[in-house]
């Protein structure tokens, strides 16, 4: 029987793989028009790193939360304090609103789904 937040876990969790799976795709694209790509280096590039980091969180996050171990909620937050840095960045250079719109939303989603976890207590 899944409790209250196993299931907050579980949302965190298949967001994150929705969020991963997106990055994946920018890059397999980005990475599909180059003669003879070095993976590691654009992986290093903030474009790529910050939206990995931020799915990685969230995955990690989801999972802890799910199998109700401590620090599921402290990832999710990470991800929505990286969700809420990108679109602040994109904002500070410039960018249009239908680049920095997503990442606002995710932030709050995120952080939304943090609060849950943060305020629901862990059950054993």
């Amino acid at each position: 029987m899944i409790v209250f937040r196993q299931g907050v876990g579980l949302a965190l969790l298949l967001l994150g793989l929705w969020m991963g799976w997106g990055t994946f795709q920018a890059f397999s694209q980005y990475t599909s028009r180059m003669p003879d790509p070095n993976h590691f280096a654009i992986l290093a590039d903030p474009v790529f790193l910050i939206p990995s980091l931020r799915a990685l969180a969230a995955i990690l996050g989801g999972a802890l939360a799910l199998i109700r171990w401590p620090g599921g909620a402290w990832l999710g937050l990470l991800s929505a304090l990286l969700a809420a840095f990108l679109a602040v960045a994109i904002l500070a250079s410039g960018g249009d609103s239908s680049l920095w719109l997503d990442d606002v939303v995710l932030a709050g989603v995120l952080g939304f789904i943090t609060l849950a976890l943060i305020l629901r207590k862990r059950t054993l």
